[in-house]
């Protein structure tokens, strides 16, 4: 599930939360994520907001083209400001994973050294265009700092005019 809201502490930001239940999720070593992407409802060429569990963080990351690769888009995590990263159980065997952030509309940062672009500039504004929005969770790696493949996921079928959803 992914929501969002224009935020009320900036108007030039939205307030995005994100939740995911899996059996496959481990409460402190897990991540969800919500991705914006450009054309199509595929991973790949998209700027995430990844929740990690383990670190209490919310990180800006980058998706290549073709999904094969995901890292940090930017260290400083420019236009990102963390909410809130929770997980809990109902005692079933479903673990819920929960992430509250706030992201600026516009963002602009250098792709990644891992990236296949890198070191372009990638400019992301929600107010200007409209995208395709993914959810995804899965575990982190042992280390607790980077994600894996995702046992969880979902995309919107048609891409979002967030100018026109938020008053």
């Amino acid at each position: 599930m992914v929501s969002w809201k224009s935020s009320e502490s900036d108007p030039s930001a939205y307030d995005f939360e994100v939740q995911a239940a899996s059996d496959q999720l481990e409460g402190g070593m897990s991540w969800v994520a919500v991705g914006f992407s450009r054309g199509d409802a595929d991973m790949g060429g998209d700027t995430v907001l990844m929740f990690n569990s383990h670190t209490g963080e919310v990180e800006l990351y980058w998706n290549d083209e073709g999904g094969s690769s995901s890292s940090a888009a930017d260290p400083d995590n420019p236009g990102v400001e963390a909410g809130h990263i929770a997980y809990t159980s109902s005692g079933d065997p479903l673990l819920y994973l929960y992430g509250l952030a706030t992201r600026a509309a516009a963002l602009e940062f250098v792709l990644p050294p891992t990236s296949d672009d890198a070191g372009e500039v990638e400019t992301n504004d929600l107010e200007s265009e409209s995208f395709y929005l993914l959810a995804a969770a899965g575990p982190l790696e042992t280390d607790g700092e980077y994600p894996t493949k995702h046992f969880v996921k979902a995309a919107s079928q048609e891409e979002i005019d967030f100018t026109e959803c938020c008053a």
